[in-house]
């Protein structure tokens, strides 16, 4: 072969083999895939993320709730409390004044509610007079002892006004119920009174028997407007209303007639009644003496 066309051949050879190695030969091969950089920004929460989170929040306010429960107190106290207190009266026109016995543990247990006894003071005498012979003290021992469950003793202010049972219903029961822990009804209710505070129990009693379940008359002094009265109440009362009655005098005491008559006009009628004739006489040793039978009487359904 002549030089000239062997060195013609070399050249188209070295050209081919020049044109291989440029070529695209990985064209269609797919590159690979860039490892993602670190997120930076914080993305909404997954639906695995949310229900974990309201799980984990169900069980933190179940968890608070169970121990905002806490148990009951502890109460050690064995003393009540007497304190003064006074209400507006609009059917008085001025205010009544009030002494109220409120039973051990009374601010220490604030979800018990607790029965009421009314005690209304003679004449001459004032809203302080059954605590200052005992009421109080005596509600205590008894109490501690086991022998009364807790009380409210309310002991209001009368002012020989002839309005004072109209206000007694319509404004110092309200009153009472609405401000202190009471269970508010008849047979968690008692009125009670000492001479004419016994006759104004009398005729409050006989004419509201839904409202009090219990009357107690100690050394009774009957209005005279109410000698008519007292039989015809008596006789409207029905008998699933009848309240209990307590009747005690003293056998030297100048009212005794009054409380006889009582008796016998309760016992025409065979409505059951408590009647005592005790030694004594219209004094307040007398009804000191008693505080404790009175007490126990009155508490007896509660």
């Amino acid at each position: 072969m002549p030089r000239s066309v062997q060195e013609m051949l070399r050249r188209f050879c070295l050209a081919l083999l020049l044109a291989a190695c440029s070529s695209p030969a990985y064209a269609n091969v797919a590159p690979p895939t860039p490892t993602p950089a670190p997120a930076t920004h914080t993305s909404a929460p997954t639906a695995t993320a949310s229900r974990t989170a309201a799980r984990t929040a169900t069980a933190t306010a179940s968890a608070t709730l169970t121990l905002s429960n806490s148990p009951t107190p502890v109460c050690v106290e064995r003393k009540g409390l007497v304190i003064a207190d006074q209400l507006d009266s609009g059917t008085l026109n001025y205010p009544i004044e009030l002494q109220i016995y409120l039973p051990p543990c009374y601010k220490i247990y604030q979800r018990e509610s607790y029965p009421v006894l009314y005690l209304l003071h003679g004449q001459e005498m004032n809203e302080k007079t059954w605590d200052e012979i005992g009421a109080g003290a005596t509600a205590d021992s008894l109490i501690n002892s086991g022998d009364t469950s807790p009380l409210l003793v309310v002991m209001p202010r009368e002012r020989k006004d002839d309005r004072f049972g109209e206000a007694l219903v319509n404004d110092v029961l309200p009153y009472i119920d609405s401000r202190y822990r009471t269970v508010a009804d008849r047979d968690h209710r008692a009125l009670g009174g000492m001479s004419r505070g016994a006759g104004w129990a009398l005729h409050i009693g006989l004419q509201h028997p839904d409202l009090f379940g219990a009357l107690g008359l100690h050394s009774l002094a009957i209005f005279y407007s109410d000698e008519t009265e007292v039989s015809r109440w008596l006789n409207k009362i029905p008998p699933d209303l009848m309240p209990r009655f307590y009747i005690d005098i003293g056998d030297n005491d100048s009212l005794l007639v009054s409380a006889d008559w009582l008796d016998g006009a309760l016992t025409r009628r065979d409505i059951a009644h408590d009647y005592h004739l005790s030694p004594g006489s219209h004094t307040r040793a007398y009804w000191a003496e008693h505080l404790p039978d009175y007490m126990r009487w009155y508490t007896a359904n509660w």
